[in-house]
């Protein structure tokens, strides 16, 4: 994915890649729970060489967990950073107008 932003009055491109990768993150954090830390496939009869990874897999999915949510929390304040800069660019463009307004009138 191109985040490339030329020109910032294109910032909606760079929102939705933004929207994009967090939807990805949630998809990622799907998958894990499903298939990733499924217990089940270590749990498979009471004489299962595997059964012991299966009490770490309860580990590793509280490990990924941690981490989605502390890439949500960062992830949340780039967004809010992104957001913030948008309105202070469209304040400034505003400004900006105003006065070559004035100027020329």
């Amino acid at each position: 994915m191109d985040l490339r932003i030329d020109d910032h009055t294109d910032l909606d491109r760079l929102t939705r890649a933004m929207d994009e990768v967090s939807a990805q993150a949630g998809r990622l954090g799907d998958y894990h729970r499903t298939w990733v830390c499924n217990r089940a496939g270590f749990e498979t009869s009471d004489v299962c060489l595997f059964r012991p990874i299966g009490a770490l897999v309860g580990q590793l999915a509280g490990a990924f967990d941690d981490f989605l949510r502390e890439f949500d929390r960062g992830w949340g304040e780039v967004a809010d950073g992104v957001l913030a800069t948008r309105r202070s660019l469209a304040d400034l463009d505003d400004d900006i107008a105003s006065t070559l307004l004035q100027l020329v009138a």
